[in-house]
């Protein structure tokens, strides 16, 4: 209980009495409140946590009985106890009128010390015991908001439990089946972990469960949720997905982070898992539906080998597989030099005079090209899109200025480099462009990097730095696919560019679509206004051709002007258009 003192307010307004009340009542576990109006009674009451109230009746401002109710109509005053003192004589109204002010009891005047004690007494000690009780009762919520809170949690590693994560399941299927998200539920167990307790004690294999939990958490995205089953089961649900393919690739990203070593006191471990995947669909009917089908998947892989993870539906495990091969054999391909690049020439729109190309990645393995459609978004989910797009990058710098040695073309001709939002956005960007300029020589002015409208507005203010320090290089930066995404106009006024790319799909419906052509018209005055250059991509007929020209479009691209040609073959290309 507190030990501060319980406070008596005392409310007459003749000094005299008041002084009186204070002699009778003071008692060193008390602390005496005095107020001399009404008024400043209830100012008191606000500003102080008050046990009694003696108070008396008459009084000029506001009397006795007005204050009662005031305090009664109060959440944080209504039960505090008030004793009215009053000259009145005694009759059956004044304790009516007391009682249903408030009241829980009345002295008349003249008074006795002895009875104000003991009645203070008595009123004292409930307001002990109600003080007491109000304590209790919190000591009460805050240990069952304590107990609510264990329920949830498993207790060596902090996550949900088993009970917690089946009712988060319950309420993720209801909404995915009712707006039509994707859910994943990945199944983990650790392989032989029995040996580790076995060998190095349960103490040790604790400490390794605390470890796992630890990677999980960090695997995944925070709108996802973990939970420790219970032993060496873990679960995770995977929210809100694009793919229903992705779930492979977090499962495979689990799988490599947890079999690095674990550093645990004197001990390093090495420990392998299996998961299982189960995808949500409306054939699972209860959440206990889709935890079996995640252990029945998890068994399955450690059938399999351990160390992997399998899909509870063959067909996805075989598209997940299919990318995780693709995204080892990219990897192999960018170390072995497997990759080569194509280049599309761009013309000059007014006289059709050769000024760049464009430059594309192509992938010939094992007989057949594999399209940059697949092994792209496959480079991007599997972090390799930083270093392919450094391949590409150097390769071309140095191509365009071998080709400027052997005089097959001049320092007009540009060349048009693609660029993710994952290279834009690191640290180390800036360095690797700067390298592949001074290692190939080549004039900055013959490089234009591409980015697509959507990195571009994914973080402008960070973009717009990045730009500037590009641009200080003499680097020239375009948008491409504009049109396709939602430009910050303000923004978009901002950035130091130097073109936009209208996207493909608005070209190709030109005299189909008046709304793709009424596009086209205002893209290019409004690049033009912004002393933008506009490159037209897709172009494919003469039709198209004519109406960009018609509206000042200044370069065109496309099938109509020629297609991508491996490098081998660009010297030929650029002496068959000098000798038109």
């Amino acid at each position: 209980m507190s030990s501060e003192p319980q406070k008596i307010l005392l409310v007459d307004d003749v000094p005299a009495n008041l002084a009186m009340l204070e002699a009778i009542v003071s008692g060193s576990d008390t602390l005496i409140l005095k107020a001399h109006s009404g008024h400043e009674a209830l100012d008191l009451t606000q500003k102080h946590d008050v046990s009694l109230i003696l108070l008396d009746v008459v009084m000029p401002d506001m009397n006795g009985h007005e204050v009662a109710m005031t305090l009664r109509a109060k959440p944080e005053t209504q039960y505090i106890p008030i004793i009215f003192i009053t000259g009145s004589e005694r009759s059956n109204e004044v304790l009516v009128e007391s009682y249903q002010s408030g009241g829980v009891d009345v002295l008349f005047k003249p008074i006795e010390p002895e009875i104000i004690r003991a009645k203070v007494k008595i009123f004292l000690e409930l307001d002990q015991q109600r003080r007491l009780i109000h304590q209790q009762r919190q000591s009460l919520e805050k240990a069952f908001q304590q107990l609510q809170h264990y329920a949830q949690l498993d207790r060596l590693t902090g996550m949900y439990n088993r009970d917690e994560i089946t009712n988060i399941l319950v309420n993720l299927m209801e909404r995915a089946k009712r707006d039509g998200r994707k859910l994943a539920l990945l199944f983990l167990d650790l392989d032989h972990f029995k040996n580790i307790n076995d060998s190095l004690g349960h103490d040790v294999g604790d400490m390794l469960l605390k470890s796992v939990a630890q990677r999980v958490q960090q695997t995944v995205r925070k709108s996802d949720f973990v939970a420790r089953l219970g032993g060496d089961e873990f679960a995770v649900i995977l929210d809100e997905l694009e793919r229903e393919e992705d779930a492979g690739l977090v499962a495979q990203k689990i799988l490599d982070n947890l079999v690095l070593p674990h550093e645990l006191e004197r001990h390093e471990i090495l420990v392998s898992s299996s998961i299982g995947i189960a995808l949500y669909d409306d054939s699972y009917l209860t959440a206990a539906d889709l935890l079996k089908a995640a252990d029945a998947a998890m068994y399955q892989a450690k059938r399999k080998g351990r160390s992997q993870f399998a899909y509870f539906s063959p067909e996805l495990e075989a598209q997940a597989l299919k990318r995780m091969e693709i995204a080892r054999a990219l990897n192999e391909a960018i170390s072995e030099n497997e990759l080569s690049v194509f280049y599309q020439p761009q013309f000059r729109a007014s006289n059709g005079e050769l000024i760049g190309f464009e430059a594309l990645m192509r992938w010939h393995r094992k007989g057949e090209w594999i399209s940059p459609a697949l092994f792209i978004p496959i480079a991007e989910e599997s972090g390799l899109i930083p270093r392919l797009g450094e391949w590409i990058l150097r390769h071309c710098c140095h191509q365009l200025k071998q080709w400027q040695n052997e005089g097959i073309i001049d320092e007009q001709v540009k060349v048009a480099v693609n660029i993710s939002n994952r290279q834009i956005q690191a640290n180390n960007f800036l360095q690797i462009l700067e390298d592949a300029l001074k290692e190939s020589q080549l004039p900055p002015h013959c490089l234009e990097l591409e980015l697509t409208e959507s990195t571009v507005m994914d973080d402008p203010k960070t973009t717009i730095s990045m730009f500037n320090k590009i641009h200080a290089l003499g680097v020239e930066i375009a948008v491409d696919d504009f049109g396709t995404g939602y430009s910050s106009l303000n923004y978009l006024r901002q950035l130091p560019l130097d073109c936009l790319k209208i996207d493909q799909s608005f070209v190709k419906d030109i005299s189909v679509d008046r709304n793709d052509e009424a596009i086209v018209k205002a893209i290019i005055g409004l690049s033009h206004t912004l002393g933008l250059k506009v490159v037209a991509e897709g172009v494919e007929n003469e039709t198209q051709s004519h109406f960009l020209r018609q509206h000042q479009c200044d370069t065109l691209q496309g099938y109509l002007f020629g297609r991508p040609i491996p490098a081998t073959k660009v010297a030929h290309f650029v002496a068959s258009q000098n000798n038109r």
